[in-house]
Parts: C-alpha cells; sequence; structure tokens
C-alpha cells in the first residue's frame, strides 16, 4: 500500500469513531427528554457532517485505484485531513 492510502484510512478510521461519538452524544440528549435538545443544527453537525466527510474518504480511498491522475486523489485527501483539527475545534468546545 502506499503511504497515502494509508494515512486516508486513518483519516477515515477518525471521521468514523467522531460518527460514532456524535450519535452517542445526540441519542444520550434525547433520551433525558429535554425540550429543544437536540436541536436540527446539533444534529447536522454531530452525525450528518462526520457521515459525510466518512463517506467522501471512502470514494476517496476507491478512486484513487481507478484514476490514473494521482492528483486528483491528493486533493481530497489534503481536505480531509485538515478539516479534522478545524470540525474539532468546534466539537469540544473551543479552543
Amino acid at each position: 500500500m502506499k503511504i497515502a492510502t494509508i494515512i486516508l484510512m486513518i483519516t477515515t478510521a477518525i471521521w468514523l469513531s467522531l460518527a460514532m461519538i456524535g450519535l452517542s452524544l445526540v441519542s444520550n440528549v434525547a433520551s433525558q427528554g429535554v425540550s429543544g435538545y437536540p436541536n436540527s443544527s446539533q444534529i447536522i453537525y454531530y452525525i450528518v457532517v462526520p457521515c459525510t466527510m466518512f463517506v467522501s474518504s471512502i470514494l476517496s480511498i476507491v478512486f484513487n485505484y481507478k484514476l490514473e491522475n494521482k492528483l486528483l486523489f491528493i486533493f481530497p485527501s489534503l481536505l480531509l485531513i485538515i478539516s479534522i483539527p478545524i470540525y474539532l475545534i468546534y466539537f469540544v468546545g473551543g479552543v
């Protein structure tokens, strides 16, 4: 395997774990029965965004083997890696 594919697989595992954590957080808040929580923006941020990034990283891995131009593989990989710390700043509550 190429090192870029290994890095992208690690990134994929990180996004999957963030999606699982977000699903757990939202379901725990929903089970408490507090009115107004979780709202739609929290569901989007904690579940939909990580799932979207997870699916895009899986697609990037699949298309890595089918594309001849490797620059098309490097660009999405870099975006997925760079977006993890940006996402985590708001996920954990700030700086």
